[in-house]
């Protein structure tokens, strides 16, 4: 019976405690402060940042969404590597090209 009661009570709350929801607030806001535009798989499984790449999770390094993606040829967790690999290079060398840069990033994380 505890078993179908918390199950059920978890459900209404799509299975997100408040516990969850304080980890995931948490990693946003640091992204926020960091300036990240990579998100990261929060606990509980959510979306990610409206606007992003399905793919990568990016929402400044490309455009055009998950069918645009340069990096679709990587799986989804291989491509949010990816692209924080490519954000730390484009950081770092400013003056980098993109397209060298992410095939690049393709190489590496496949």
């Amino acid at each position: 019976m505890r078993v179908y009661v918390y199950l059920r009570d978890s459900n209404d709350k799509s299975f997100m405690t408040v516990k969850l929801l304080e980890a995931e607030l948490r990693e946003i806001r640091k992204g926020q402060v960091e300036g990240e535009s990579v998100t990261s798989k929060n606990p509980g499984g959510s979306k990610k940042v409206p606007g992003s790449c399905g793919k990568c999770g990016t929402t400044t390094l490309h455009t055009g969404g998950r069918k645009k993606c340069p990096l679709d040829k990587l799986t989804d967790a291989q491509a949010v590597k990816a692209a924080l690999w490519v954000q730390e290079q484009l950081k770092a060398k400013p003056e980098s090209d993109k397209d060298v840069t992410y095939k690049a990033a393709v190489e590496k994380f496949v």
